[in-house]
């Protein structure tokens, strides 16, 4: 600013000494110069108002030492992050691959009966018994020096979810003393379930509650309650100071006591409506008196709780509290209670007998089958069972107004209302007696007869609820309660308190070991078990006559090694890996083939002539060995393990794929569909005919003369213009005697049939970032076959995870090695929690052998016969643990450790050791990084808020970087030595909610290609027009550099097709091209501008600065960053980051626009 003033006020010194001249000599001109004079400094005064009344444009002075220090360190550079590939085949699973999975698990107990892991690391919520039957398995023990050990390999002989550990059965209470220095009840911030505690009357004595830290215990004696609380991890219990003492008439029917918890009180309810709120902690009581009902029908009135019938307990949704009984289900509102349902809702003959909450709503269930369940939007519906087992409907999504009292309504009316007119006479149906609720929301109805009916959500959306099965318990004389743990798996408790166990939705029943369960404790019996309380944490509660017994349920694995002296100990790892043909998910839990979203559910579909499904899925067949073996390298034959079949009665594939309103195939571009054939019998004539469209046929044309042997056929067409479908589907249909086996499908562009790798490469080039690393290809990864790396590209396997069936792709180390080359980048190669030293020693052959070599061999075979070494210059290599196998920081150094010693144990070391950089990405608990690694690596989530007042963007930049800078581990082999952070994956999310950003791609011409991932977790996308300016992403990405850190990765996410249909880059890539760095950052300041921030690099004579402007408004500076020999080119860009301007620099001082949001770089010669 007083640079520019000066030079303002210099050049009006001039004008007057010049005009002074001109009046001496010319006196008849005085007027007319100076009216002339009058309207310029008029002008020049409004313009000078106008602005600073605007306030659009500011001047400053930005330095830049251009002498870097001797201490500054060189930087490897900026880059990408990538997450995942990219691929032109519309195709999920083209190859047809059975389902691979890997599971790590801990054991934790070996007795003569097997192992035992627990069910939450043996995914038991996931994977049903059995699942992993004849999976191959790895022995792992853990050395003390935190190093790994191969014990042994054998193949599991059984995998059985749930089933009790007796030897660890430990009697809890009463009978041992415990320590009162114990959990506190604070730590039962979230509560999963309640149960009662029953005298041999069958009265209550008291209620259990489970939470995520354990079991709080309350006991009612003489109206005074002890409260205590149950560590279910130690099954220690400490006593808690508070006594509180309830009305007589509450200790009077104390035998009626219902409790609920929320995260903020506990709630106590009498029969005849004495209700109780206290702290969570116990300290603090008060009694609400006789609930109170708010009555909107009688003018806000209140009225009393109905002291006839029983209210039973509570249900708590989310917080949300209601009370349910006999007498129907109240709501707890802030003002008092409101009615849901009443008695007068039911026929004379019926009443309500169970309640229970699931995900999303409350269901209510009476003793002749009537359900009623509300949601969390306060909507109701009701149905009701017939005789044979079919639930009707009779209203749905009504909204919840019932708020009267019961008494001031007639019966019919009240009866109408809910159920219609339409009920049928049930009166010889059977007694209902429970629903329970499992973990996914799913209902449990248990008759009195033991016959149970499960609820799932409905496929149609109009009714909630569908009926998924029915089934009935073993014959008993009576049931108390049913406990579901899974979808597959369930517990039943008798009259009697025996325990029943089904792991297969009640197909077939197992009784447990009661005589031991009664046989516990040492001074006392349990007793017959009365209520059944699941703690979540692989520990079943059983609360008795005498006390409470905790009864572990873990996985029990039986395993055959190879070595008959194989001996597992507690704290050994076991690693399973499994091919498992599954596509439906019929073993997986969390997934139902008949509810899916696309994105969830196996893709293809084997249907018959007219259209039917196969309800088995596809017609799998096993590649022979030799093609396995030779399918990687032989393009005459297929890849992978498996193919499918067509066959006469099942002769046609379908596939949908989802355009969500784009268009899937670009206008008049040539498309071709390949695929790998043969047929199952000589002379077979028949034809396959490729049919694609959605709305209209797009394509139609058929194969023929295919014979026995493997061969790969082709079709080409041309997309039409305007089609844009909602969905597209592509069917084949075989039309021959015998079978017709398939296999590696392709659907996309022509001339991108090497699955993308071509075009990405094409991109990439033109980005140039100095670094790439490739964390979708990480080696060692789970659910990922060992030795997949080595292979061609184009390879893929599929998995399940929690969001059903996904499909991996761009597994190739060749692939990525061939990205880095095209784009100049030094490849950052990832190695996961199964890497082993056997693969470090064949990535070293990969990278640096002779192809006389047989891992050399496969890399000339793939395509590349000079090794790598010899074209690429500088590889790092990164450790890390994202299946958290290591326990503790020793474990994870020793690891880092044990693959570089094998790393520095090839015989290729030696020749390509400058060209290597260790990287530690582990996440150290104690801040100390123990490894020998030459750096660290760890990853940054920014969350920018634009609708900070406090804190501008870029102030919480800094803010972020500093905390970051802080967090950083310390390198105990180089004490006293200062080392920066390697910056390996940054993603930013933009926090503002009026400009969140949605987790859809805008379709835009340019921003349709590569799209920047802004968050992982929730799938954010950056595209040219979103929320955050270029300038904010661009500081995101070089505030720590140089700094605190030697390298900085933005975290990018590659579309799949749809990305490779538009080849030209949009501006933000050709931006991050400008921004490729390394040398040494150069020191910079900036002196009176606003939320303007400088970084300048030097290599050599090179020097690059960038000016970045986060504020809304655009500014103005002045550059000192000495002289530059030659000319240097300056680049504007906008707030989206197109490029505005592009000039020559000279280095002089000159005055630079810097545009709101947008970023200015000078790139030259020094």
């Amino acid at each position: 600013m007083m640079l520019s003033r000066h030079k303002r006020k210099g050049g009006r010194r001039q004008t007057a000494s010049w005009l002074a001249i001109l009046y001496l000599r010319h006196k008849s001109y005085l007027g007319l110069l100076a009216l002339i004079l009058a309207f310029f400094m008029l002008g020049w005064g409004i313009l000078a108002l106008v602005s600073a009344l605007a306030g659009q444009e500011t001047s400053g002075l930005i330095t830049v030492k251009t002498d870097p220090d001797d201490t500054q360190v060189s930087i490897l550079g900026s880059g990408l992050n990538l997450l995942q590939p990219v691929s032109s085949n519309l195709l999920q699973d083209p190859s047809f691959e059975p389902t691979y999975l890997t599971a790590a698990m801990t054991v934790n107990l070996t007795n003569s009966e097997g192992l035992w892991v627990t069910p939450a690391e043996a995914q038991s919520d996931l994977y049903a018994s059995g699942f992993f039957d004849q999976a191959e398995v790895t022995l792992l023990h853990v050395n003390e020096d935190g190093s790994r050990s191969q014990l042994d390999q054998g193949t599991v002989l059984s995998q059985t979810n749930w089933e009790p550990v007796f030897d660890q059965l430990q009697q809890v209470w009463p009978g041992q003393s415990y320590d009162p220095a114990g959990l506190e009840a604070a730590d039962l911030q979230q509560i999963n379930d309640i149960a009662l505690s029953y005298d041999t009357e069958g009265h209550v004595t008291g209620s259990v509650a489970c939470g995520n830290g354990g079991l709080l215990l309350r006991t009612l004696q003489g109206g005074s309650m002890n409260a205590y609380v149950l560590d279910s991890l130690t099954g220690d219990i400490s006593s808690l100071d508070s006594a509180p003492q309830l009305s007589e008439s509450a200790a009077a029917r104390a035998d009626e006591q219902a409790v609920t918890l929320t995260t903020a009180a506990v709630y106590l309810l009498s029969a005849e409506g004495d209700l109780w709120r206290g702290s969570l902690d116990f300290s603090q009581w008060e009694r609400l008196g006789p609930a109170e009902l708010s009555d909107s029908s009688a003018g806000g009135g209140i009225v009393r709780l109905p002291e006839e019938g029983s209210w039973q307990g509570f249900v708590n949704l989310d917080e949300q509290i209601y009370v349910w009984g006999s007498q129907g289900l109240l709501r707890l509102e802030e003002d008092g209670w409101s009615w849901v349902a009443d008695s007068y809702s039911l026929p004379a003959d019926d009443s309500w007998i169970a309640a229970a909450s699931g995900q999303e709503d409350v269901l209510l269930l009476s003793a002749a089958g009537r359900l009623l369940i509300i949601n969390e939007d306060r909507r109701i519906s009701t149905a009701y069972l017939d005789q044979l087992d079919e639930l009707h409907f009779v209203s749905t999504g009504r909204e919840v107004e019932l708020t009267v009292q019961p008494a001031s309504q007639d019966p019919a009316t009240a009866t109408r209302s809910l159920w219609g007119d339409n009920i049928k006479d049930r009166s010889d149906q059977e007694l209902w007696a429970e629903v329970a609720a499992d973990q996914t929301g799913s209902y449990f109805l248990r008759s009195q007869a033991g016959r149970v009916i499960s609820l799932k959500a409905a496929t149609d959306q109009a009714e909630p609820f569908e009926i998924s099965q029915t089934t009935a318990l073993p014959a008993a004389s009576g049931w108390q309660q049913l406990l579901p743990l899974t979808g597959n798996d369930w517990l039943a408790l008798t009259l009697q308190g025996t325990i029943y166990i089904t792991r297969n939705q009640g197909s077939s029943w197992e009784l447990l070991d009661t005589r031991e369960l009664l046989e516990a404790g040492s001074s006392s019996q349990t007793g017959i078990t009365r209520r059944l309380a699941w703690l979540g944490n692989s520990r079943l509660c059983l609360i008795g006559d005498a006390g409470l017994t905790l009864l572990p349920l873990n996985t029990q694995m039986l395993i055959n090694w190879s070595r008959a002296d194989t001996a597992a100990t507690a704290g050994d790892r076991l690693l399973l890996q499994a091919w498992v043909n599954d596509p439906l998910g019929q073993g997986y839990l969390k997934t139902d083939s008949t509810n899916q979203s696309a994105d969830q559910a196996y893709p293809w579909q084997q249907q018959d002539r007219q259209g039917g499904t196969d309800p088995d899925g596809l017609q799998f067949r096993t590649q022979d060995e030799a093609v396995q073996t030779a399918s990687n390298y032989d393009s005459s034959l297929p890849q992978g393990r498996q193919y499918v079949c067509l066959s006469p009665d099942w002769p046609q594939l379908k596939q949908t794929m989802q355009g969500q309103d784009q268009d899937l195939l670009q206008d008049q571009q040539v498309y071709s569909f390949s695929v790998y054939l043969r047929t199952g019998q000589p002379d077979d004539h028949g034809k396959l005919t490729l049919t694609l469209g959605g709305k209209t046929v797009l394509a139609e044309a058929s194969l023929e003369r295919m014979d026995q042997t493997w061969r790969r056929y082709q079709l080409t067409f041309i997309a039409p213009e305007n089609n844009v479908q909602d969905d597209l589907w592509l069917t084949l249909n075989w039309s021959g005697k015998g079978d017709l086996y398939l296999d590696d499908c392709y659907l996309g562009l022509a001339l991108a049939e090497d699955r993308g790798d071509a075009l990405l490469s094409q991109q990439l080039a033109s980005v140039r970032p100095d670094l790439l690393r490739f964390s979708y290809a990480a080696i060692g990864q789970a659910a990922v076959p060992s030795g997949y790396w080595s292979l061609n590209r184009g390879n893929t396997v599929a998995n399940w995870d929690q969001t059903g069936w996904t499909d991996k792709q761009g597994l190739s180390l060749e692939s990525a090695l061939r990205q880095a080359a095209a784009a100049r980048s030094a490849p950052w190669l990832v190695f996961d929690s199964l890497s082993t030293p056997e693969d470090m020693a064949e990535v070293m052959e990969y990278l640096a052998g002779p192809v006389s070599e047989p891992i050399g061999e496969k890399r000339l075979k793939n395509g590349s016969p000079v090794p790598w070494t010899s074209t690429l210059s500088r590889f790092i290599f990164e450790f890390t643990d994202s299946q958290g196998l290591c326990r503790s920081d020793s474990e994870r150094a020793a690891f880092v450790d044990q693959l570089i010693s094998a790393v520095q144990a090839s015989s290729y070391y030696s020749q390509i050791k400058n060209q290597l950089i260790f990287v530690d990405g582990m996440n150290y608990t104690e801040g100390v990084m123990l490894s020998v690694a030459d750096y660290h690596s760890s990853r940054l989530d920014l969350s920018l808020n634009q609708a900070d007042t406090q804190n501008s963007l870029a102030e919480q930049i800094d803010s972020a970087y500093n905390t970051y800078a802080g967090s950083s581990p310390r390198h105990v082999n180089l004490p006293g030595t200062w080392i920066p952070e390697l910056l390996s994956a940054l993603s930013i999310q933009a926090a503002d909610p009026d400009r969140a950003l949605t987790p859809t791609v805008t379709a835009q011409a340019q921003a349709a290609d590569l799209n920047t991932k802004l968050n992982i977790e929730t799938s954010a996308e950056l595209t040219s027009s979103a929320s955050l300016s270029l300038a904010s992403l661009t500081w995101s990405s070089l505030a720590g550099l140089g700094n605190d850190n030697a390298a900085s990765l933005l975290t990018v996410r590659l579309d799949t097709a749809g990305s490779l249909q538009n080849q030209s880059p949009t501006a933000w890539w050709q931006l991050q091209q400008a921004l490729t760095l390394n040398g040494l950052r150069l020191d910079s300041t900036v002196q009176e501008l606003t939320d303007i921030r400088c970084a300048a690099f030097r290599l050599g004579d090179q020097e690059k600065v960038v000016i970045m402007n986060l504020s809304d408004q655009q500014q103005s500076c002045t550059l000192d960053a000495g002289v530059w020999d030659g000319k240097g080119t300056l680049y504007t860009y906008n707030e989206n980051g197109k490029n505005r301007l592009r000039k020559t620099y000279n280095g002089k001082r000159q005055r630079i626009q810097l545009p709101a949001g947008g970023v200015v770089i000078i790139d030259g010669t020094y």
